[in-house]
């Protein structure tokens, strides 16, 4: 049933849905970029008068290069060189993102657009490298990671838990307090959601531009597919055209 839907799909109704989702994402990846979340954010909390703080959300990536000044010369000068090749790659997947959906027949499209999603999500993934590997928020980072673990391994412990209370309610309560005053200790100022928004842009893109390589990959076995019916159509004889 499944296989007979998809056998049924218009590549070329494909191809523009495809194509649409790339120019979504790289208007993404563009407001990434430019910082227009943290904009967005300070507008809201201007017009509640500073009553809503909006959290501590990073500027963009344009801004990334005085954000990394703290990190050292040499995370500097890479965020200048990304910082300087992200918009180039944004641009380049708007515009073939465009010319994807006027004419998905083109073969060169799909390849470009998989470099420009290869490329960006290496230079976004370098930021976040240098972003998360650094002493200060490499710990935090680990910390809220090992935060989550140990939340799920109770739950999953839970019947466990509520045997061992009834055979011994002293013990598993003194026990159950220690683990909870350990977790609030490490989880202080290191949860995963405050962490991501000091850097959501860079995750941001990150997303964006794994999505714009993935609609280069789609693109290029629909593309395939397109030709095929082409070529199958100047095959029957007496077909029209």
């Amino acid at each position: 049933m499944f296989n007979r839907q998809k056998q049924q799909t218009d590549p070329r109704v494909d191809a523009s849905r495809r194509a649409s989702l790339a120019i979504a994402w790289g208007v993404a990846a563009a407001v990434a970029y430019l910082g227009l979340i943290y904009q967005a954010v300070q507008l809201i909390v201007n017009a509640t008068n500073g009553q809503w703080s909006g959290g501590n959300i990073d500027q963009g990536i344009v801004h990334a290069g005085t954000t990394f000044k703290q990190f050292g010369e040499t995370y500097a000068q890479l965020a200048t060189i990304v910082v300087a090749a992200l918009p180039i790659f944004i641009v380049a997947t708007i515009v073939l993102g465009i010319v994807a959906r006027v004419r998905p027949r083109l073969t060169f499209i799909a390849p470009l657009l998989i470099a420009c999603g290869v490329l960006g999500l290496a230079a976004s993934l370098l930021l976040v490298v240098a972003l998360v590997a650094n002493p200060k928020n490499g710990i935090q980072f680990a910390i809220a990671l090992i935060t989550i673990v140990i939340v799920s391994v109770l739950l999953r412990l839970q019947r466990g838990i509520r045997r061992f209370f009834r055979r011994s309610p002293a013990l598993a309560s003194l026990l159950f307090a220690a683990v909870t005053v350990f977790y609030l200790i490490i989880s202080n100022s290191a949860n995963i959601s405050s962490l991501m928004l000091e850097q959501v842009d860079v995750w941001l893109s990150l997303l964006a531009f794994a999505i714009v390589a993935y609609c280069g990959v789609t693109l290029v076995r629909i593309g395939q597919r397109l030709r095929g019916m082409g070529g199958a159509g100047l095959a029957r004889p007496g077909g029209r055209r």
